[in-house]
Parts: structure tokens; sequence; C-alpha cells
């Protein structure tokens, strides 16, 4: 567990960077660029990048700052926090960020048909966080 467990907190730490660099760059009204081509700016500017009036951008900071903080208390020994599992709750944080990175793929190929490369990076690693959650807790 523990290799996975250092894993995941290291694919948090990238998450939250790519996440702080599309919000700081949005911030600052700069044009995105991504780095593999594609159309950054049109996916970021979308309707789709909000839910509940939150952006997915700053929703993203806190869901890879939860995930990193869960995975430290781990890697420290501790397992249940507030009589909940710690492993679980990872486990069940990473399937919702993988299902939500899922319809913003599909958002992405079907209603835009623009792509983010800073997104679709944003969404393998929460695949690859999935895997390695299950992998670990399950």
């Amino acid at each position: 567990m523990t290799t996975y467990t250092f894993l995941i907190l290291l694919l948090a730490i990238v998450g939250f960077g790519i996440t702080w660099h599309i919000r700081r760059m949005r911030s600052k009204k700069a044009p995105m660029t991504c780095p593999v081509g594609g159309k950054c700016d049109r996916v970021l500017e979308s309707k789709y990048n909000s839910i509940f009036g939150v952006s997915n951008d700053l929703a993203g900071l806190f869901y890879y700052a939860g995930v990193f903080g869960i995975a430290f208390l781990l890697l420290l020994g501790t397992t249940t926090l507030i009589g909940v599992p710690l492993g679980v709750g990872l486990f069940l944080m990473g399937a919702s960020g993988l299902v939500f990175s899922v319809i913003l793929t599909g958002i992405q190929a079907f209603a835009l048909k623009a792509w983010c490369s800073w997104c679709l990076a944003s969404a393998l690693i929460n695949l690859v966080l999935f895997i390695l959650e299950w992998k670990a807790f399950l």
C-alpha cells in the first residue's frame, strides 16, 4: 500500500500543478497555450467550465489538495478519520474524479469538438489515480 500511496501523493502534486497553471492563466486573462496543440482557450472559456457556479479549475484544486491530504495521512499511518476508512474515502474521491473527467472529455469530443491538452493530462492523471486507489484499497 505504501508504494501506491506514495505514487498517489506524487500524482496529486502533478495534478495540482496543472490545475494551478490553468487557474493562474485564466485569472490573468492570458491566452492559454496547449503544449501539444489543441484549443485550450475554447475549452476553458466554454459554458461547460463550471458546475454549480464553481469553475472546474477551482474544483480541481480542491480535489487534488484533498487527494494529497488523504494520501499524506495514509503515509503517516492514519487509517481512519472520524470513523471513516481513509483508503475507501480516497477511492471514492478517485472514482468521482474519474467520472467527472470522462464527462468533461466527452464534452470536449462531442459538444465542443475541441481539445485541451492540459485537461486531457488531468483526465489521464485521474485515470491513473483511480487505478492506483483501486489496487491499494480494494
